[in-house]
């Protein structure tokens, strides 16, 4: 083999050398078959083999007369660089960025394919990025689990769309009509090559040559024109068995939009701003903290967000500000969320009908996100850019083929299952689609699928809903509750309520056997016709389509289908009759209660000790006295009197049977207000055998209506932890709208501190002041005595002495 063989060169050659051997490639499954046409068991390689081509192909020794590639062959190295990896999509412009849950993610195309999953990962959009090589595709899991969906936006240039974590969209070109559908009437089904089927009667007329396609693989390929309310179809039927109202579809042309094709007639700057607050912006905010900015702004500009929030400037912002003035409107904006300029972009020859929303991609990465609706064939467009746009840069045309299989899913709900491949300029696609679908109606590829919150019941109660896969107190109403599962349930979301057939579409298989019961569920209002409290029988009419019916002979035998008269709102579940299960014991943590009782003697004690500290009289053996600093303080000498009363003394109306601590095996010492646990026996037969009293005993509250003026109600009858719960609140205050004793006894010291302060200052202000009057005298009597003497001198030398 040569390097530019081609795979067509190379099956010729294997075929040449071995005439039993024939080799295919598989389009839809991205995977090459060697077999043998005598039923030979293939030995591939050799030890003098010279190239890594059974390697590369994925080819390996099964044992058998057919190899088939172990995966897809276009798989992609996490060490390539994105210029250079393996994308079936042309990455567009030298750099971009995406958005995965609000977070930012840039990307250079020197970048590996690996440092950006990883940075997707470190991102803290809360999802695990990777490449899953044995089906060649991207995946982006949530770190919680439960239904709580990702978003994504590409941002600058389709590394989203390269990836196939989102997708290049299409426009239904004109209304379409939904695809004519037939439906299966024969209680056994059919078997692979049936030459013939009935159906209900037809709603249109079909011709021979026609495919109807079902969603299960089966294809019955019409040999003769049937009528409209034909009621037999002539044909050959391969791909799989069909069941009782099984519904396929007649595979037709669906016509799409051409790609979009502008050119830009002048160049445009775009700009941005990163919001650089950590508790971001509700909607109204009228100034936004933003990282610096790159370039000015001006007073009337519009700035789009991501999440399609917008804030208009009230105010000119200079070059590397850092606040802008002005008002957030049409949604809130988190930390590091990016902002681009609305504004108007010139382009040439416009024959697209576009709307608010549209996204224009330039072949440098930028979007132009339309803000306005633009008339039809404007060459003017409204919208945030997200990159520089040079004058004549082209927009970036769809360049990716439409392959067999391929599902488009509309905005409307109606789903296009493609059943031929097309090169990616095609306006023409063959498929079928279940639904009408309105002209414009936009449809993609996207991949991503729904977690699933838990759905439980309790006792055989009602069914509850828990938005993880754990049992919370909040969602079951029993304290302290929190149960993680671990078993995958046997419930599976309904995507679609056939009315017409009386048919549920599941969103994935639904695993279920003609026979089997399930009941239904909504957190909304459940489709018409059935009721959550009614179990129902299946029929599979196949992997992810069942009707359901009152009894199993009505299941089996296809009749007297449960009349679905409505898809009801909100998510649809059908749940087995025998979910998984399991027991818990609910039970108190007693050492942790324990503890807790413990702590809060415990707690009092030391409030006693610190009091004693500050109010003791002492004696030496000197006979020499001295008093703690609070040893005349009425109030602290009230509140340790208080403690002890209310601690070691009765607690009435609790409901308890229980009176006092002692009865808990809790003793004071009797003269420095200390209570320790002397029976520690007794408290834990209490905790085994009386945990109900004990908390009655703490926490019994029986409350009234509270005085006028009063800002909380008074409680007449509580346990001790909720009577020393009042008392210090009456200390703190609060309580009956008062700062509280205490607090006013601090406020008296503190008060009385500033006045002796004060005192303290005016004292050292006048003795300062005595002071520099008395040294001015002394200096003053001093220079009196220097001119005495001088004088003294003069006299002496004038009449001797």
């Amino acid at each position: 083999m040569e390097t530019t063989d081609t795979l067509a060169t190379l099956f010729t050659k294997v075929t040449t050398a071995d005439s039993d051997l024939s080799m295919a490639y598989d389009t839809s499954a991205d995977k090459i078959t060697l077999a043998s046409s005598s039923g030979s068991v293939l030995v591939l390689g050799s030890s003098n083999d010279t190239s890594n081509f059974l390697v590369a192909a994925r080819l390996n020794n099964n044992g058998t007369s057919s190899v088939t590639s172990s995966y897809k062959l276009g798989g992609i190295s996490q060490a390539s660089e994105l210029s250079s990896a393996n994308f079936n999509t042309t990455l567009v412009g030298n750099s971009g960025s995406f958005r995965v849950n609000g977070e930012t993610v840039t990307w250079s195309s020197s970048d590996s394919v690996g440092a950006i999953l990883a940075s997707i990962t470190q991102s803290g959009a809360g999802v695990v990025a990777s490449y899953d090589g044995v089906n060649d595709r991207f995946l982006l899991s949530n770190n919680t689990t439960g239904d709580i969906g990702i978003s994504l936006e590409d941002v600058q240039g389709n590394f989203l769309q390269a990836t196939k974590l989102a997708s290049e969209p299409i426009n239904a070109n004109g209304a379409q009509s939904a695809s004519t559908s037939v439906s299966v009437n024969n209680s056994a089904g059919y078997a692979i090559g049936a030459s013939s089927i009935t159906v209900d009667a037809t709603s249109a007329a079909l011709s021979n040559g026609a495919k109807i396609y079902f969603e299960n693989g089966g294809i019955f390929t019409l040999d003769a024109d049937a009528t409209l309310g034909a009621t037999t179809l002539s044909g050959t039927l391969t791909g799989a068995t069909l069941t009782n109202d099984e519904t396929g579809y007649k595979s037709g042309t669906f016509n799409i939009s051409s790609a979009v094709s502008l050119t830009s007639s002048a160049a445009a700057t775009a700009k941005s701003v990163q919001i650089n607050y950590s508790s971001g912006y509700a909607n109204g905010a009228t100034s936004l903290a933003v990282d610096s900015l790159g370039a000015a702004l001006s007073n009337g500009d519009v700035i789009r967000f991501g999440n399609g929030a917008t804030f208009t400037l009230s105010a000119n912002a200079a070059q590397n500000a850092a606040t802008l003035t002005g008002t957030l409107s049409g949604g809130a904006v988190a930390d590091d969320e990016v902002g681009y300029l609305v504004q108007n972009i010139t382009v040439g020859s416009n024959s697209n009908d576009f709307t608010t929303g549209d996204k224009v991609r330039f072949a440098s990465g930028g979007i132009l996100t339309l803000t306005a609706d633009p008339a039809s064939g404007a060459t003017t467009l409204t919208g945030s850019l997200s990159a520089d746009l040079s004058s004549g840069e082209a927009t970036v045309s769809r360049s990716e083929a439409f392959l067999s299989g391929q599902v488009f899913q509309f905005a409307n709900g109606s789903k296009l299952t493609l059943t031929a491949g097309v090169a990616a300029s095609s306006t023409s696609l063959t498929g079928y689609w279940d639904s009408a679908v309105t002209n414009t109606e936009a449809g993609d590829q996207a991949q991503l699928s729904r977690g699933n919150d838990i759905l439980y019941s309790l006792n055989g109660g009602d069914i509850l809903t828990s938005h993880t896969n754990t049992i919370t107190e909040e969602s079951s109403g029993v304290s302290g509750l929190s149960v993680t599962g671990d078993v995958t349930g046997s419930g599976i979301r309904v995507d679609a309520v056939d009315t017409a057939n009386n048919a549920i579409t599941t969103t994935a298989s639904h695993g279920l056997s003609t026979g089997d019961i399930v009941r239904l569920y909504t957190p909304a209002t459940l489709m018409g016709g059935v009721s959550s409290k009614t179990a129902y029988y299946v029929r599979a009419l196949s992997s992810s389509r069942i009707s359901l019916h009152t009894s199993s002979a009505d299941a089996t035998a296809g009749s007297n289908t449960v009349d679905v008269t409505g898809a009801g709102t909100g998510d649809q579940y059908i749940l087995g009759a025998a979910p998984p299960s399991f027991s818990v014991t609910v039970s108190a943590d007693v050492g942790k209660v324990k503890e807790a009782v413990k702590d809060f003697v415990g707690q009092i004690s030391k409030t006693q000790s610190l009091i004693g500290m500050h109010t003791t009289v002492k004696s030496d053996s000197d006979g020499k006295v001295e008093a703690g600093r609070l040893s005349n303080d009425r109030l602290v000498n009230e509140i340790a009197v208080s403690l002890r009363k209310k601690t070691m003394g009765e607690i009435s109306g609790s409901g308890s049977s229980f009176d006092r601590l002692s009865d808990l095996g809790f003793t004071g010492n009797g003269y420095d207000n200390q209570i320790s646990l002397t029976d520690e026996n007794a408290l834990d037969t209490i905790l085994r055998e009386k945990m109900g009293d004990l908390e009655k005993f703490f926490s019994t509250e029986t409350v009234k209506v509270g005085v006028d003026g009063a800002t909380a109600d008074y409680q007449s009858e509580e346990g001790l932890a909720e009577m020393m719960e009042d008392y210090t609140s009456l200390l703190l205050g609060d309580v009956y709208g008062t700062e509280g004793a205490l607090e006013d006894h601090r406020d008296n010291y503190a008060k009385e501190i500033d006045r002796i302060s004060k005192n303290i200052t005016d004292l050292e202000r006048r003795v300062q002041f005595n002071k520099d009057q008395l040294t001015q005298s002394f200096i003053d009597m001093e220079m009196a005595q220097a001119k005495s003497n001088q004088e003294m001198q003069f006299l002496t030398q004038r009449f001797g002495g």
